[in-house]
Protein backbone atom coordinates (compact mmCIF):
# COMPACT_ATOMS: atom_id res chain seq x y z
CA UNK A 1 0.00 0.00 0.00
CA UNK A 2 2.91 2.35 0.60
CA UNK A 3 3.71 2.46 -3.10
CA UNK A 4 0.09 3.24 -3.93
CA UNK A 5 0.03 5.94 -1.23
CA UNK A 6 3.04 7.58 -2.84
CA UNK A 7 1.40 7.38 -6.25
CA UNK A 8 -1.80 9.00 -4.96
CA UNK A 9 0.17 11.79 -3.27
CA UNK A 10 2.26 12.36 -6.41
CA UNK A 11 -0.86 12.46 -8.55
CA UNK A 12 -2.46 14.97 -6.20
CA UNK A 13 0.62 17.22 -6.36
CA UNK A 14 0.34 17.26 -10.16
CA UNK A 15 -2.94 19.14 -9.78
CA UNK A 16 -1.62 21.87 -7.47
CA UNK A 17 -1.95 24.43 -10.27
CA UNK A 18 -5.55 23.43 -11.09
CA UNK A 19 -7.16 22.62 -7.75
CA UNK A 20 -7.03 24.76 -4.61
CA UNK A 21 -4.29 23.59 -2.23
CA UNK A 22 -6.72 23.23 0.68
CA UNK A 23 -8.83 20.79 -1.33
CA UNK A 24 -5.79 18.70 -2.23
CA UNK A 25 -4.59 18.75 1.38
CA UNK A 26 -8.04 17.68 2.54
CA UNK A 27 -8.15 14.74 0.12
CA UNK A 28 -4.59 13.57 0.71
CA UNK A 29 -4.82 13.90 4.48
CA UNK A 30 -6.99 10.78 4.54
CA UNK A 31 -3.85 8.80 3.69
CA UNK A 32 -2.40 9.75 7.08
CA UNK A 33 -5.41 8.10 8.73
CA UNK A 34 -5.08 4.84 6.78
CA UNK A 35 -7.97 5.76 4.51
CA UNK A 36 -6.22 5.43 1.16
CA UNK A 37 -9.33 4.47 -0.85
CA UNK A 38 -11.20 7.47 0.59
CA UNK A 39 -8.25 9.74 -0.20
CA UNK A 40 -8.23 8.51 -3.78
CA UNK A 41 -12.00 8.82 -4.20
CA UNK A 42 -11.93 12.36 -2.82
CA UNK A 43 -9.01 13.26 -5.08
CA UNK A 44 -10.61 11.99 -8.27
CA UNK A 45 -13.89 13.67 -7.33
CA UNK A 46 -12.04 16.98 -6.99
CA UNK A 47 -10.24 16.37 -10.28
CA UNK A 48 -13.58 15.68 -11.96
CA UNK A 49 -15.25 18.73 -10.37
CA UNK A 50 -12.49 21.36 -10.38
CA UNK A 51 -9.73 20.58 -12.86
CA UNK A 52 -10.62 21.79 -16.31
CA UNK A 53 -8.04 19.67 -18.10
CA UNK A 54 -6.02 16.55 -17.46
CA UNK A 55 -3.25 14.91 -19.41
CA UNK A 56 -3.48 11.44 -20.87
CA UNK A 57 -0.75 10.42 -18.41
CA UNK A 58 -2.84 11.66 -15.48
CA UNK A 59 -5.87 9.85 -16.87
CA UNK A 60 -3.89 6.62 -17.15
CA UNK A 61 -2.59 7.02 -13.60
CA UNK A 62 -6.14 7.54 -12.30
CA UNK A 63 -7.25 4.34 -13.99
CA UNK A 64 -4.25 2.31 -12.82
CA UNK A 65 -4.63 3.43 -9.21
CA UNK A 66 -8.37 2.76 -9.27
CA UNK A 67 -7.64 -0.82 -10.40
CA UNK A 68 -4.97 -1.31 -7.74
CA UNK A 69 -7.35 -0.10 -5.03
CA UNK A 70 -10.29 -2.00 -6.49
CA UNK A 71 -12.29 1.24 -6.60
CA UNK A 72 -13.34 1.50 -10.23
CA UNK A 73 -14.27 4.88 -11.60
CA UNK A 74 -17.94 5.12 -12.46
CA UNK A 75 -18.74 5.15 -16.19
CA UNK A 76 -19.99 8.74 -15.86
CA UNK A 77 -16.80 9.89 -14.14
CA UNK A 78 -14.63 7.97 -16.59
CA UNK A 79 -16.44 9.52 -19.55
CA UNK A 80 -16.14 13.01 -18.09
CA UNK A 81 -12.44 12.53 -17.39
CA UNK A 82 -11.90 11.29 -20.93
CA UNK A 83 -13.50 14.48 -22.23
CA UNK A 84 -11.11 16.51 -20.07
CA UNK A 85 -7.96 15.08 -21.67
CA UNK A 86 -6.15 17.98 -23.28
CA UNK A 87 -3.28 16.21 -25.07
CA UNK A 88 -5.06 13.72 -27.27
CA UNK A 89 -2.75 12.73 -30.02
Amino acid sequence: MDDISHRVRALGRRFSDRIEPWRLDFALEYIDFNELPLAFETLYTYIYEYAEKISSTEYSELNEISQLLNTPLSPITQSALTDMICDRG
